[in-house]
């Protein structure tokens, strides 16, 4: 008798922070990347925040705080997503009643598919998500102020902007059983011609 191999396959993606439109007319700094990962644990506020202040601890900026108002302002945004865009990830725009206010990273993670066709939604960390946003930090060059040609960095560089001092983020359990988390950042970072730290 032969057996059937079934084989998990897991897609997430990340989108770059933006900062306030007044500041910049980009609301997308990256392309969107693709990621075979494994399952993780529930996300939770403490997790997210302690994993954002271990990297900003290593360039020395202060620690950030968690903040309601801008928690419920990622919240709005991950419902948004899921209600209206099918869980695409999209940046807020620049004008219009979801105006944005605040930096802004965005996660997506994939459920688990399997050859037999189950589709399964996986735990997913706080310290997952940000330790991908923070792996961009070997695509940044100090020097230059700039990510690297053809390499994306504006997650990790609004993760450790100096003057960002709160955080709050959100995430949504979508239809097809993705996830999407959205975390926002007040001040908000990556400012054209600023350096991060």
């Amino acid at each position: 008798m032969k057996h059937l191999l079934v084989l998990p396959i897991v897609i997430t993606s990340i989108m770059a922070c933006s900062g306030s439109s007044k500041y910049s007319d980009e609301t997308e700094i990256s392309k969107t990347q693709k990621y075979v990962t494994p399952s993780t644990k529930k996300l939770d506020i403490k997790n997210l925040l302690n994993a954002h202040n271990k990297a900003r601890k290593q360039v020395g900026v202060a620690n950030l705080t968690w903040s309601n108002t801008l928690e419920e302002n990622a919240k709005e945004w991950a419902s948004y997503l899921k209600s209206n865009k099918k869980c695409g990830l999209l940046h807020r725009p620049s004008t219009g009643p979801h105006k944005q206010k605040y930096g802004e990273n965005l996660f997506y993670f994939g459920p688990q598919r399997w050859s037999n066709g189950k589709i399964k939604q996986q735990q997913l960390s706080g310290q997952f998500v940000v330790n991908k946003w923070v792996s961009e930090k070997n695509n940044y060059d100090l020097a230059s102020n700039t990510c690297k040609a053809g390499s994306v960095c504006g997650h990790y560089t609004q993760v450790v902007w100096e003057k960002s001092t709160q955080l709050g983020c959100a995430a949504v359990a979508c239809n097809n059983k993705a996830q999407v988390v959205v975390c926002n950042y007040d001040p908000p970072g990556n400012f054209s011609g600023q350096r991060p730290f």
